[in-house]
């Protein structure tokens, strides 16, 4: 439970992190990884 607690944490500090990089750096990878994101969340 705990590794779930701090590996969701991580993944949102990723996500921020990756976020503002795109904002920055508008590439097409950013667009795979999001698209790839959307399939795996609910």
């Amino acid at each position: 439970m705990v590794v779930k607690v701090l590996f969701k944490f991580a993944f949102v500090r990723l996500l921020r992190l990756n976020l503002s990089f795109c904002m920055v750096f508008a590439s097409r990878q950013c667009m795979v990884f999001y698209s790839l994101l959307a399939k795996f969340l609910p």
